[in-house]
Parts: structure tokens; sequence; C-alpha cells
């Protein structure tokens, strides 16, 4: 992790056993779910193939045309982000003061055997 990385620390709100929901009438879409996560898992491989290629193919241009017309463009762009290996070299209790901690809910698919993430 690089000193702009972003951290997120996934923090369970409740300590006692998840609240379950069966959703039997749903195992269809569950299944076609899973299968266009597979092919976007394999579409995203082949589309990052293909941006690289373009990418190393337009060096420091910021417009890709083809017949003349634009197709893509490759800007650069510059953002403010805090350094975390900054932050770690605060003290403690200015590092407490300054952070939130933001609940969110994960998504992730299990393996119906074993109950694993997939």
């Amino acid at each position: 992790m690089n000193d702009h990385a972003q951290e997120t620390r996934m923090v369970r709100t409740n300590s006692a056993e998840p609240v379950t929901c069966a959703i039997d009438p749903l195992a269809e879409r569950f299944a076609a779910m899973r299968h266009a996560a597979m092919k976007a898992r394999e579409w995203g491989e082949r589309y990052a193939e293909h941006r690289a290629a373009i990418v190393a193919h337009m060096g420091a241009a910021e417009v890709a045309t083809i017949g003349g017309r634009p197709v893509a463009r490759h800007t650069t762009t510059t953002a403010r982000r805090i350094s975390t290996e900054a932050v770690r070299r605060l003290p403690a209790e200015l590092v407490e003061a300054v952070t939130v901690e933001v609940p969110s809910r994960r998504f992730v698919v299990v393996d119906a055997d074993d109950g694993a993430s997939v």
C-alpha cells in the first residue's frame, strides 16, 4: 500500500449472530448474478488488457482517434489525499480526534458448502 492509499476498516456494529434472510424465491436471480459476476471479472480482465495496449500506444497524447474522430481521452488529473504514512507519525490523540467511523454494508457471495467468501 503506498502512502496515498486510503485505509478502510470494517467494523461490525453488532457482536451477535448475523440476521439471516431466506432468498429461495430469488435462487434463479442469485445464480444469474453469480454467472454475471464471473463474466464481469473475465470481461474486466479483457478490458484492462485492451485499455493498457491503447494507453501504451497513445504515449503522451491525450485524445485517441479512429478515422479522425475522437474515441477516447487519457488525461492527467491531480488529486489531494491524506498521506497515511504522515498520519501514522502524528500523535495518537490527534489522529483519534479527526478519525470518524462510517458504517457501511458489504455484500459478499459465499460458497454454499463451507460458507467461505467466493
